[in-house]
């Protein structure tokens, strides 16, 4: 029995190095494609998050002037805001840049910014 299992065991062949290689190769390509692709993931939702909450603070500065009549204050949305609570939950903070944001209203149009760097 030990003879048959020597037997079939020096019949059994492993891979080349060369096969190996390639192998290696293959994957640092698929790795090379891949990874780009992954890193941009996280700073793209970031920016997006960002968007979509500018877009619910536009839409809570149209239900402040529905209701009240009169738009809310221009500037930097902090904790004594008019829009909050009622129409915010709290001061909305960017994901990106971890700044808060801005409201600027201009004849009816509503813009809101990331408060820029001081």
């Amino acid at each position: 029995m030990i003879k048959a299992f020597r037997k079939r065991m020096k019949n059994q062949k492993g891979f080349t190095l060369v096969e190996l290689l390639v192998v290696f190769v293959i994957l640092g390509i698929l790795a090379m494609v891949a990874i780009p692709s992954v890193v941009g993931i996280t700073e793209r939702s970031k920016e997006r998050a960002d968007e979509a909450t500018a877009s619910a603070i536009a839409n809570a500065v149209k239900y402040y002037y529905a209701n009240e009549g009169n738009w809310p204050a221009t500037g930097e949305i902090d904790d004594d805001h008019a829009l909050i609570p009622e129409y915010l939950d709290e001061a909305p903070i960017s994901q990106s840049t971890g700044r808060s944001f801005t409201i600027n209203i201009t004849d009816g149009e509503v813009l809101v910014s990331i408060t820029p760097a001081p």
